[in-house]
């Protein structure tokens, strides 16, 4: 975990903030605004998500090849963030 960066932890922390609200399978681009307040790019995706999931903090699934990813956050990241 130490070797996160601001980024990723402010992406876990917007995740948990959802998942109080009962938001607990999020899509990035419905939820941009909470997940990417300084604005939303692939770039900042690529550089955030694959890590949080490499880590096992975060799971990605997609429905259809045109629709995003849904993001949920594991019980690793809730014990250890939330």
């Amino acid at each position: 975990m130490d070797d996160l960066n601001k980024n990723q932890i402010t992406f876990i922390l917007s995740l948990l903030k959802l998942r109080k609200q009962g938001i607990r399978n999020v899509m990035p681009d419905q939820h941009a605004k909470v997940l990417f307040p300084s604005g939303f790019t692939i770039a900042k995706y690529n550089e955030i998500i694959p890590k949080l999931v490499s880590e096992q903090l975060l799971t990605t699934e997609y429905g259809a090849p045109r629709d995003g990813p849904v993001i949920s956050l594991t019980t690793k990241a809730v014990e250890q963030f939330g």
